[in-house]
């Protein structure tokens, strides 16, 4: 009886310091950031009109009713339509 009583206590506190190790491991570390599914913000997708590449149109360069990616293309773009 008594190594079942021993048994039961020992079952015990491994049940306890396990609980303690995962309660400070998880005070430990960074809480996750959960992405709730209004929290992103949709942008409008523009078109390069010199090399067909879809990007956001605030890192897009406006040039008239044209968008595009860098200022190398806008200025290719305007050299083809000149020339």
């Amino acid at each position: 009886m008594a190594n079942l009583l021993r048994l039961a206590i020992l079952v015990l506190l491994v049940w306890l310091g396990w609980r303690l190790v995962r309660r400070w491991l998880a005070a430990a570390s960074p809480p996750v950031v959960s992405k709730k599914k209004g929290s992103q913000k949709v942008e409008r997708m523009v078109r390069c009109r010199y090399c067909d590449l879809h990007l956001p149109e605030q890192e897009a360069l406006h040039d008239g009713r044209d968008w595009y990616c860098n200022a190398a293309h806008r200025d290719a773009d305007r050299e083809n339509r000149t020339g």
